[in-house]
């Protein structure tokens, strides 16, 4: 999760796009997201990306708070997600259920749902 992390922050974009598998799907709420294609994933990430830009991050810290039981081939992990600001202040821009599956690529996202979002990082 770190090095997916610094891919957002740093803006690796086609990089952490490969980390994720097509459709994915976003949970804000009660609202869903479908990303399809590649490029509305690159979209959405590139949004994630200006929106930490703009809050001032300088870094970006998972910390996964619960790893959910292996179920065949899928896992979920609970994460916070930290942004260490230019003042040196953090600050806790979100928290996720991370819905993954094992390939045989590695562990790939397929499902994102946000449980809490900063609204300044929404």
């Amino acid at each position: 999760m770190s090095w997916r992390a610094g891919l957002l922050l740093s803006g690796c974009l086609d990089a952490l796009a490969n980390e994720h598998l097509l459709p994915y799907a976003v949970y804000c709420g009660d609202r869903l997201v479908p990303l399809t294609s590649r490029r509305d994933l690159l979209h959405a990430l590139e949004g994630l990306h200006l929106r930490l830009i703009a809050l001032g991050a300088r870094r970006l810290q998972p910390r996964i708070t619960t790893l959910g039981l292996p179920r065949g081939k899928r896992q979920r992990i609970w994460v916070e997600w930290e942004a260490t600001l230019g003042d040196g202040s953090r600050q806790v821009v979100a928290q996720t259920v991370e819905y993954l599956r094992h390939t045989d690529s590695g562990l790939r996202g397929e499902m994102t749902e946000y449980t809490c979002l900063l609204k300044q990082a929404a």
